[in-house]
This record gives structure tokens, sequence and C-alpha cells, in this order.
């Protein structure tokens, strides 16, 4: 018998060349792994032409639109399982393809660099009461607000907190400054900071907890340059 994808021939010599085939990058880890083994299956065995489309600005709630109007035909990693979305174009329209699991699970949350020996010396440090005293968190060496140049750090992306609500403008432009940071009898230095990808990512989810939970703490948006200051930081001995 011969393979329903491969036909006759054996995996990696079939020519489907002139059929393209675009995936969408968004830009985090787990979604680059599995998307750099589709590309890898569907052009080196399957002999399609594949595009890598650069989708890592946009949020990954807009995958409806953007696959109906041919930005992209896959994107192997989403988060984004709205209802509603997922009945319009997925139920309803039947415009998008749901492949189903790719194997995994995630999950949101913020996480701590240098967790071991932080945790060690200070084992409440990944608890949300913590963070409702900014002196709890700056007494184990976490970042203080305005000890990291976020406009140095990014340069001409500078600032990657934009196009949100919430962005603030001004002097703190950049950052994200909850109410209990900037309320009368306070400000932004008292509180510590919280590093950040973008603000389209998990859009709002970790803003309105630290709102809601009272956090003494302002969010600074670094883009993709977060690993390397991340990487600094533990290398230096300082938590993040």
């Amino acid at each position: 018998s011969t393979s329903s994808c491969f036909g006759a021939a054996p995996p990696g010599t079939a020519d489907r060349s002139q059929t393209q085939i675009r995936l969408a990058y968004r830009g985090w880890l787990s979604h680059d792994i599995v998307t750099s083994i589709t590309d890898i299956l569907l052009k080196e065995w399957l002999g399609y032409d594949v595009i890598i489309v650069d989708a890592s600005s946009a949020s990954t709630s807009t995958w409806g639109p953007e696959i109906v109007a041919g930005w992209y035909d896959l994107d192997m990693e989403q988060w984004q399982y709205q209802q509603a979305a997922f009945r319009e174009y997925v139920l309803r329209d039947g415009s998008v393809l749901d492949f189903g699991p790719i194997g995994f699970a995630g999950r949101s949350g913020m996480f701590l660099a240098g967790a071991r020996s932080l945790l060690t010396q200070e084992p409440y440090a990944d608890y949300f009461r913590f963070y409702q005293d900014a002196n709890n968190a700056l007494s184990v060496g976490l970042p203080q607000f305005g000890e990291t140049d976020l406009k140095g750090f990014l340069g001409e992306n500078f600032p990657v907190c934009t196009g949100m609500p919430w962005c603030d403008a001004g002097a703190t432009e950049g950052y994200w400054t909850p109410p209990q940071c900037a309320g009368a009898g306070t400000n932004a230095s008292d509180c510590v900071e919280f590093y950040m990808v973008t603000p389209s990512w998990d859009t709002a989810y970790f803003e309105q907890l630290t709102l809601n939970h009272n956090l003494k703490a302002v969010h600074g948006y670094y883009g993709w340059g977060l690993p390397d200051l991340l990487k600094e930081r533990v290398a230096a001995g300082k938590p993040g």
C-alpha cells in the first residue's frame, strides 16, 4: 500500500513547490518549536513551499479574520480559544478548520527568574499577597521601578507599550502604572517592576490581576529583548 500523504514517492521526493503554505510566527518558545517542526515536515518531507509570516506584533485573538483574509494558513499554537470566535469561524462559517490539540497544555502565569534561591530566602515570594507591600519584594532584590533603563534598553524599538488604553504617556511612557503606585501619597518608585513582553499577550489579564489584588507593581514592556534582560539579572545574581 502507499501512504496517503506521500503517494508512491518516498518522503522528501515529491515536488509540491507550486503550492504555498503560510505559517504564523508568534515569537514564544513553544510556538516556535511546533512551527519549526511543521515547517520541516511540510517543506522537507512533503515538498511544499512554506512561508513564515511574522504575526508576533498582533494580538493572537485576531486569528479568525487573519486566517480568513489569507494572512496565513496555519497557526500551530493558539491560546485564544474564545467561544464566540470559535462558533463564528469554525462552527458556523466553516472558514477555519480546527485540527485539535497539539499534544500539550499551556498555562499563563507570572514567573520568578532565579526562583530557587529566592524562595529559599523568602518562601512566600510566589504568593500574591507578598506583592501587596513593595518592601517585601524589594527586600529580596526584586527590581524597583526605575532600576532598569527601559528606554535605553529598547533603543529604537521604544516604546513597546502602545495602542492600549492603559499604556502610560509622559514620564512613564512604555509602562503601565496602576493606581496603587500613582495615587495620593505614593509614586511609581515606591513599587517593584514586573517585566512584561508586549501588552497584546494575555491582553489586560495580568494588568487586571495587579489592579484587583492591589499589587504594588508597575508593568514594564520589554518586547523580544526580555529574555536577554532576565539572563543578565540571573547572571548578576539578581532575581526578576
